[in-house]
């Protein structure tokens, strides 16, 4: 998880001075209309009509541009954020290492170890299989990944944990092999401890990046390791509907942003309110990540009927236009829950609708709109 210092303050009337990790910034201007420089070279003009929120913005660097080198490197990167207050915008640069952005969620793969001439059998095996699968080649359908790991499990029973552990990444998600998917899931987990003992999976395994889903709009992608097996075998008990033992899961499995969401987002499925409160404290809208934690703090704080803790928890969730297209339809669309709750129809409906401006086949979008409208 990252963490971000950020401080904003008053030093005279309409001039704010902002610092922030990587960067120092002041603005001046009035509601409606600001400039601001930081010391990255940054200059922003921002223009609105207050409290309607309409805004134009406009950034540009005033450092000249470094020569490109030749050969290409890994490097972190910026991004400009701009957050509202008081129906004013500002504008901060916030730096951003290459680990934490959330990439898309698929299952990814890098080329495969290779076995050499002095690998055992065993890895000759694995290394033969892993490169018919996650080769260059067409990928092989979930149906045929099934037919090979069985051949390798009896060939080499050494293996057949780690044959397993394909079949479920595989097959969870095929309504053919979902079934017996889940059956394996079910004798897997228990052995994960052996399984991950094994050098040859720690090998291999590190080359193969499931894309998990957390909760919608949330992707975990991360190595086929112990806590991607454990997201893994608590979705699939989530599609069971054991939530309970999903939870016990989750919980067992490495703490971090992403298995913060997984059990907030059950704790709430197990009307355990409070305890996802406890969850999502001390949370501010920093990524995607903790945006969609502030959406779950709203979602149990509407459902404990503290209306006004949940509007203020979902307003910061899609404060920042940088957030994802996916988070902010879900902070909206939480937010139109808590105003329908409050009686307040007419707001609820100018959220859906700006989930509409940006993704009209938002599932139940127009079914709420038809609801609220009757």
């Amino acid at each position: 998880m990252g963490f971000r210092f950020r401080r904003s303050m008053k030093i005279l009337p309409g001039i704010r001075l902002t610092v922030g990790k990587s960067s120092v910034g002041i603005s001046a201007g009035v509601p409606g209309a600001r400039v601001s420089l930081n010391s990255r070279g940054r200059v922003t003009g921002s223009a609105g009509i207050p409290g309607s929120g309409l805004y134009w913005t406009e950034s540009k660097s005033i450092k000249k541009k470094r020569a490109k080198s030749k050969s290409p490197r890994k490097v972190a990167s910026t991004r400009t954020e701009e957050t509202i207050v008081d129906d004013e915008v500002y504008v901060e640069d916030v730096f951003i290492p290459p680990a934490q952005a959330l990439d898309a969620p698929l299952t990814l793969q890098r080329e495969p170890a290779k076995a050499h001439i002095f690998s055992s059998k065993e890895e000759k095996a694995l290394s033969a299989l892993f490169h018919d699968i996650y080769g260059d080649q067409e990928a092989n359908p979930p149906e045929v990944v099934f037919e090979k790991t069985r051949a390798v499990a009896q060939d080499h029973p050494e293996l057949a944990l780690a044959m397993q552990a394909i079949q479920v990444l595989h097959g969870s998600t095929n309504e053919g092999l979902q079934k017996e998917s889940f059956v394996l899931a079910d004798q897997l987990w228990p052995q994960r401890d052996a399984l991950f003992a094994n050098p040859l999976v720690q090998k291999y395994f590190a080359g193969i990046t499931p894309g998990v889903m957390i909760t919608p709009g949330i992707f975990a992608n991360e190595r086929y390791n112990m806590k991607a097996l454990g997201l893994i075998y608590a979705e699939i008990l989530q599609v069971q509907g054991n939530y309970a033992k999903a939870l016990e899961v989750v919980e067992e499995i490495d703490s971090d942003q992403m298995t913060s969401i997984s059990v907030a987002d059950l704790e709430i499925a197990l009307l355990k309110f409070d305890d996802a409160i406890a969850t999502t404290e001390d949370i501010e809208n920093e990524d995607d990540a903790t945006a969609m934690l502030l959406v779950l703090r709203g979602i149990a704080f509407r459902e404990k009927g503290f209306f006004d803790a949940s509007l203020e928890c979902l307003k910061q969730s899609v404060a920042k236009r940088s957030r994802s297209e996916g988070i902010l339809n879900r902070g909206l669309w939480e937010r139109s829950f808590t105003y329908e709750r409050m009686g307040k129809v007419a707001l609820a409906k100018k959220d859906l609708e700006k989930i509409m401006a940006r993704e009209p086949s938002y599932p139940g979008l127009n079914e709420r709109l038809s609801l609220l409208n009757a």
